[in-house]
C-alpha cells in the first residue's frame, strides 16, 4: 500500500515537471491558410514556404514575406494573399485573375497585375502604395482616392470612363491611354510629369495645375482647346486627331519647341486663342 501512494507520488511529480518543461519551448502556430489554387500554392512550394500541394500552407511561413513574384503561372485566384501581412510587392502580370482582395495587405507598396481578367479592383484600403500597374484588363472603375502617396500609375487598356488623380501630392506617371475616359481630374497632383491619355473620348483637358509637366500625349481625343502655356517644362507633345483649332503657348515655347510638337494641321499654335 505505502509501494503504492509513494509511486504514485513520483508518478504525478515526474509529470508535473514535464508540462512545466513544455512551457518554457515556443508554441509553433500551425494555423493554416486555405490556398485554393493549385497553381499559387505550387509557386509558393517553389519559393520554399510551403513542401506539400494540400491546398493550405502554414500562416506563420508567409505573414513576414515582403516581397512576392507570381508573374505568368497561369492564377485564378489568389485567395489566401490575405495573409501576406507585411506584403509590400506583388507581381502577378500576366495570370488569369478575374479578382483580387489585397484589402489586409496594408503595407503593399508596389502591385502589378499587367495583362490578368481583372473587372475591378478595390486599392482603398492600401494607404502606403506607390506604383499601381493595372494595365490591360477589363476595369470600368477605379477608386484611388485613398491612395495619397501614389507615384506611378498605368492603367491603359482598359473600359475606364473616367479618372480621379487629383491631390496625389507625390503622383509622377499617369499612362491612361486606350480607354473610354470622357474626363480626366489632374488637378493638384503638381509633381506630374507625364501624362499619356492619347486614344479615349475627351472633350477637355486641364492640365493648368501641373507646372512642372514635362511629357504630354493627348491624340485619338475629341479635344476642342488645349491651354499649356502654364506649363513651363514641358518638352515633348503630341496632340493629334483631335478637334483642336488653337493651342495656347506661351512665347519660348513658341520660339524654341512648338517645331518639334505633333498636332493637326488645322490647329495653330498661339499666345492667345479664344
Amino acid at each position: 500500500m505505502v509501494r503504492n501512494i509513494l509511486f504514485t507520488l513520483l508518478l504525478v511529480v515526474a509529470i508535473i515537471g514535464c508540462n512545466n518543461d513544455d512551457e518554457t519551448l515556443p508554441v509553433p502556430d500551425l494555423r493554416k491558410t486555405f490556398i485554393p489554387d493549385d497553381n499559387f500554392e505550387l509557386a509558393l512550394i517553389e519559393l520554399g514556404y510551403d513542401d506539400v500541394l494540400d491546398n493550405q500552407v502554414i500562416s506563420e511561413n508567409i505573414k513576414d514575406v515582403v516581397e512576392l513574384d507570381l508573374s505568368g503561372l497561369g492564377i485564378k485566384s489568389l485567395m489566401g494573399i490575405e495573409d501576406f501581412t507585411y506584403l509590400e510587392y506583388l507581381d502577378c502580370n500576366f495570370n488569369d485573375l478575374i479578382g483580387l482582395d489585397v484589402s489586409q495587405n496594408k503595407f503593399l507598396k508596389k502591385l502589378w497585375l499587367w495583362d490578368n481578367e481583372l473587372t475591378s479592383l478595390d486599392v482603398s484600403n492600401n494607404k502606403s502604395l506607390e506604383t499601381l500597374y493595372c494595365a490591360s484588363n477589363e476595369l470600368t472603375t477605379l477608386d484611388l482616392s485613398n491612395n495619397t502617396a501614389l507615384y506611378h500609375l498605368e492603367c491603359w487598356g482598359n473600359k475606364l470612363t473616367s479618372l480621379d488623380v487629383s491631390n496625389k501630392p507625390g503622383l509622377n506617371y499617369v499612362y491612361c491611354q486606350q480607354n473610354q475616359l470622357t474626363s480626366l481630374d489632374l488637378s493638384n497632383s503638381p509633381s506630374l510629369g507625364i501624362i499619356f491619355c492619347n486614344d479615349n473620348e475627351l472633350e477637355d483637358l486641364d492640365v493648368s495645375s501641373n507646372k512642372y509637366l514635362f511629357y504630354l500625349f493627348c491624340g485619338g481625343n475629341r479635344l476642342t482647346n488645349l491651354d499649356v502655356s502654364i506649363n513651363t517644362s514641358l518638352e515633348r507633345m503630341g496632340c493629334p486627331s483631335n478637334q483642336i483649332t488653337c493651342i495656347k503657348v506661351n512665347e519660348p515655347q513658341l520660339k524654341n519647341k512648338v517645331s518639334d510638337w505633333v498636332k493637326d494641321d488645322t490647329a495653330t499654335w498661339s499666345l492667345e486663342c479664344e
